[in-house]
C-alpha cells in the first residue's frame, strides 16, 4: 500500500457532474478494521437535487476483518441530481483504514483534475506581484480593501481553520478598519444566537466578564485571538453614536433557543409546548449521535408525528407573540427564535448551510441600513459547493444579494493551529499544519516571500498572466476536525472575490481547555 490512513469516519462529495446523467457512479476502496471486534464499517453513497438528500444507498460492509478487504457502493445519477456525497463510516470509537479510493463511471476510473506542479514563471510572478496588496501585523490602513469592497452590504470574512490565532487575529484587523472606515455596523456569527445576545450585551453595555460569556461559546470563538476583537468593539463603542452589534446565525443550540422562548412568554407555555418539543429534540439529537457519530452533515431524522407536534407548538407561540408582544423588535426577535427550532427540526432535508444564509437575509431585512460582516469557516462563507457540503451559505447570499455580498477568504502556507485530533478521539489540542504542497495555491503563493497580503480578483479579466489563479488546484480545507489529508480540488476564483494570504499561522489561546 503506497498510503494508508487512519479513520473513525470519513465523506467526500463529488459536485462536478457534467455528462454523468444516467451513468453508474461506483465509489470503491480497500478497508481493514484495527481489531478482531464486531464494529461494522459501511460504505455509502447519497444523491442530492440542490440542497435537498434525494435518495441514499448502503455498499459493502465489512466486520472483525484485520486484513485488506474491498468495499465498493453504487448509484445512479439522473437529470436532477447536483451532487453525490458518499463516505465510510463505522460506529463511534470504532478505527478502521483506508486505501486505494476510486471513482468510477460506467466501470471506467474517473480521472481527476491534475494540480499544476510546475513554479511560477517569470510573467506570473511579475502579475501576482503587481496584484497583492502586502501588509503586516501592525497595519492598519487597508485602502485597497476598502476599494476592493466597495458598497457591498454583506462581506463574508472566512477562516482557513477554526483554530488558527493568525488567522483570527488577520481577522479582526479586517474587520476593525470595515467598521471604522466603511461603516459595518454588524458581526453574524457562525455561532448559536441565544449565546451571541451576552456578547451583544457586553458590546453594547459592558454587562458581564467577556471570559465567561465566550467560555460558553463554541471553540472558534472561545478564545483571546477573538476576545481581543469583542473588547475593541466594546471601546469604540463607547465613543461612536453608530455602534456595532453581533447576532449569532447558527441554530445547532437547539435548547438554549427553547429557554429563550421560555424566558420570553415567562413560562406559560413550558408544560404544554416548550418541555415537549425540547424532550422530542433532545431524543432524536441523541440518537442521531449515537448513530452517526460527530458528521454534523449526516441528516438527523424526525418522524412526521415528532415533526407535527414540533411545527404546532412554534405555531402556538408564533400566534400568542403577534397577539401579546407589543414592542416590534421584541415580538419579531421571539418570531426569529421560533424559526430557529424548525430549522433545526429541518436539517434532514436541507443543509445548515442554507437556514445560516436564511438568518443573515433576516439579519439585513431588519435592518435595511446596516451593512453586515459575516464570520465563518471559509466553506461557509464560500460560494458554490464545497468538498463537504452541497450548497454553501455564501451561494445562497449571493444569489440573494448580487455584488452587494463580497467575500474573502483565508489561506497560510505552514504553522500549527488548535483543531479535533481524529487520531486522538477527537480531542482538541494543537495540530501542525502540512506545509502547502506542490500543486495547491498556497504553494504558489508562497512563493512570493511576503507574509501577508491581500489579492483581490473580482472585476479583473483573465489573461495568459493569471490564467493559474482561475484554475482549479489544492487548497487546504480543516474545520473543526484534523487528519492527515488537508487538501482538495479547489476552484479558488469562484469561491471567493479576494484571498488573504498568510506565510505561517500560529494556534489560539483558548479560553478553557476543550475535550
Amino acid at each position: 500500500m503506497a498510503s494508508t490512513y487512519k479513520f473513525t469516519g470519513c465523506m467526500q462529495s463529488f459536485n462536478d457532474l457534467s455528462g454523468l446523467t444516467g451513468k453508474t457512479l461506483e465509489i470503491r476502496c480497500k478497508a481493514k478494521c484495527n481489531t478482531e471486534d464486531t464494529s461494522k464499517i459501511q460504505i455509502w453513497a447519497a444523491c442530492f437535487e440542490k440542497d435537498v438528500l434525494q435518495s441514499g444507498v448502503n455498499g459493502d460492509s465489512l466486520t472483525g476483518k484485520t486484513v485488506w478487504s474491498d468495499l465498493s457502493a453504487k448509484i445512479e445519477i439522473n437529470t436532477q441530481t447536483t451532487a453525490v456525497l458518499f463516505g465510510v463510516t463505522g460506529p463511534k470509537g470504532s478505527t478502521f483504514y483506508l486505501d486505494e479510493f476510486e471513482i468510477l463511471v460506467n466501470g471506467d476510473l474517473y480521472k481527476d483534475f491534475t494540480p499544476r506542479k510546475e513554479p511560477l514563471d517569470d510573467r506570473e510572478r511579475k502579475w501576482l506581484d503587481k496584484h497583492v496588496y502586502p501588509f503586516d501585523s501592525l497595519t492598519t490602513d487597508f485602502e485597497e480593501l476598502g476599494r476592493a469592497v466597495g458598497n457591498a452590504r454583506i462581506v463574508g470574512l472566512g477562516e482557513a481553520t477554526h483554530g488558527a490565532g493568525t488567522v483570527t487575529m488577520t481577522r479582526n484587523q479586517l474587520a476593525k478598519y470595515l467598521i471604522k472606515e466603511k461603516g459595518f455596523t454588524m458581526l453574524a456569527l457562525e455561532n448559536s444566537l441565544n449565546v451571541i445576545e451576552a456578547i451583544d450585551r457586553f458590546v453594547s453595555t459592558g454587562e458581564g466578564s467577556i471570559e465567561n460569556i465566550l467560555k460558553q461559546t463554541f471553540n472558534w470563538t472561545n478564545n483571546q485571538e477573538f476576545a481581543e476583537l469583542i473588547l475593541w468593539i466594546r471601546g469604540y463603542n463607547k465613543n461612536t453614536d453608530k455602534k456595532v452589534r453581533i447576532e449569532g446565525v447558527d441554530m445547532q443550540d437547539f435548547s438554549g433557543i427553547l429557554g429563550r422562548l421560555n424566558e420570553m412568554s415567562e413560562g406559560r407555555f413550558y408544560q404544554e409546548t416548550i418541555h415537549p418539543v425540547d424532550s422530542i429534540i433532545r431524543y432524536v439529537d441523541s440518537e442521531h449521535r449515537r448513530n452517526k457519530g460527530d458528521l454534523w452533515n449526516i441528516p438527523i431524522h424526525f418522524t412526521e408525528e415528532q415533526r407535527t407536534i414540533i411545527t404546532a407548538s412554534m405555531s402556538r407561540l408564533r400566534q400568542w407573540a403577534e397577539k401579546e408582544i407589543p414592542e416590534r423588535e421584541l415580538r419579531n426577535r421571539f418570531l426569529w427564535y421560533t424559526n430557529i427550532v424548525e430549522q433545526y427540526m429541518e436539517m434532514d432535508t436541507a443543509p445548515r448551510n442554507r437556514f445560516i444564509a436564511d438568518n443573515v437575509v433576516w439579519l439585513s431585512k431588519q435592518n435595511p441600513d446596516t451593512k453586515i460582516l459575516f464570520f465563518a469557516h471559509n466553506s461557509h462563507v464560500g460560494k458554490g459547493s464545497s468538498v463537504t457540503d452541497i450548497r454553501e451559505a455564501g451561494d445562497h447570499l449571493r444569489e440573494r444579494f448580487g455584488n452587494d455580498y463580497y467575500v474573502i477568504g483565508t489561506c497560510f502556507y505552514q504553522g500549527t493551529y488548535m483543531a479535533g485530533n481524529i487520531y486522538k478521539n477527537n480531542r482538541y489540542m494543537t495540530v501542525s499544519a502540512n506545509p502547502g504542497m506542490p500543486g495547491s495555491y498556497e504553494h504558489l503563493f508562497e512563493s512570493l516571500k511576503k507574509p501577508y497580503f491581500f489579492l483581490n480578483w473580482r472585476n479583473i479579466p483573465k489573461t495568459k498572466e493569471n490564467a493559474w489563479l482561475f484554475q482549479p488546484m489544492l487548497f487546504r480545507i480543516v474545520r473543526g476536525i484534523w487528519n492527515n489529508n488537508e487538501y482538495y480540488p479547489f476552484p479558488l476564483t469562484e469561491r471567493f472575490d479576494a484571498i488573504v494570504f498568510m506565510e505561517t499561522t500560529l494556534p489560539t489561546n483558548p479560553l478553557r481547555d476543550i475535550k
